[in-house]
């Protein structure tokens, strides 16, 4: 009876310790999987700026924490360009930030966020604007990034994005086709 006992015990520890193991496996994995240099185009699919196009220049630095993402860079439209930053940090068992240094300068906080296997979902607030983004990894060089608002209990997808993994010895930029973002437009 004892060593049924002993090894349901230690049974029942492996198992309830084991989907935390996995869970911090997997979105440390995801952190580092989008690391590194992207380049791409976006499109505003809604609202009053809806069809302006832009492209951006991004990086994510290894960070110092397996479990937070920094991103840099600018995203440019003809003439005018944007800084864009972000801090992304584990706290407890979701994601807190900064978008362009919080909604106490001129950006967004990022109130909550979660890690799946190939993408992230982070939301947004600032003041009464409500958000989130979605970054889906498709392979290992593309990433998907959606930016969507919460209009009247309803998410609209405003921004819609396709970034390019930049390979260190890489000197091009893979084009996009305008028709890229037909399926956020309805």
């Amino acid at each position: 009876m004892q060593r049924v006992l002993a090894f349901f015990l230690i049974f029942l520890s492996v198992f309830m310790n084991l989907p935390a193991a996995q869970a911090v496996d997997y979105r440390a994995a995801f952190l580092q999987s989008v690391r590194g240099q992207w380049s791409g185009k976006g499109e505003v699919v809604a609202g009053r700026y809806k069809g302006i196009k832009f492209s951006c220049k991004l990086s994510t630095p290894t960070a110092e924490n397996e479990m937070e993402m920094n991103l840099d860079g600018t995203c440019r439209t003809g003439i005018f360009s944007q800084p864009v930053k972000a801090r992304i940090s584990r706290r407890g068992s979701t994601f807190h930030g900064s978008f362009n240094e919080g909604a106490q300068a001129n950006g967004l906080d990022i109130i909550a966020g979660a890690i799946h296997k190939n993408h992230m979902t982070l939301e947004l607030n600032r003041d009464k604007l409500n958000g989130n983004i979605i970054a889906r990894l498709e392979g290992d060089n593309l990433l998907h990034i959606t930016l969507a608002v919460k209009i009247d209990e309803e998410i609209i997808p405003v921004i819609g994005m396709d970034l390019n993994r930049i390979a260190p010895e890489a000197t091009r930029i893979a084009a996009k086709s305008d028709s890229a973002f037909a399926w956020l437009r309805k």
